[in-house]
C-alpha cells in the first residue's frame, strides 16, 4: 500500500474516532441531564404521594367524624370515641409488652 493510501486511511480512522469520542462525550452530558431529571421526578413523586396520604388521611376522618355523628347526640359521639381511645391505648400496651415465652 503506498504511504499515501496509509496517511489518508490514517486521516479517516482519526476523523471517525473524534466523532465517537464526541459521541461519547455527548451521550455522558445526556446521561448527566436524565440522572437529574430521574431525581427531580423522584422527589416531585414523593411530594405527591404525600400529598395524597394527607388528602386520603383527611378523607377518612371526614368520613369516620360523618359516621359517629350521624343522628347521634353529643354525648354518644364523645362516649364512641372515649372508647376508641380506650382500645387504641389497650393495643398500644398489647404492642410495648416483652414476648412471653
Amino acid at each position: 500500500m503506498p504511504e499515501n493510501e496509509i496517511l489518508n486511511e490514517v486521516d479517516r480512522l482519526g476523523g471517525k474516532i473524534a466523532l465517537l469520542i464526541s459521541r461519547f462525550q455527548d451521550m455522558e452530558q445526556r446521561i448527566r441531564e436524565l440522572e437529574i431529571e430521574n431525581e427531580t421526578l423522584k422527589m416531585q413523586f414523593q411530594q405527591v404521594s404525600a400529598n395524597l396520604n394527607a388528602m386520603n388521611d383527611k378523607s377518612n376522618l371526614q368520613n369516620l367524624t360523618h359516621l359517629l355523628t350521624q343522628g347521634k347526640e353529643k354525648a354518644e359521639v364523645k362516649t364512641q370515641i372515649e372508647r376508641i381511645v380506650r382500645d387504641i391505648d389497650r393495643c398500644i400496651g398489647l404492642l410495648s409488652q416483652p414476648d412471653l415465652e
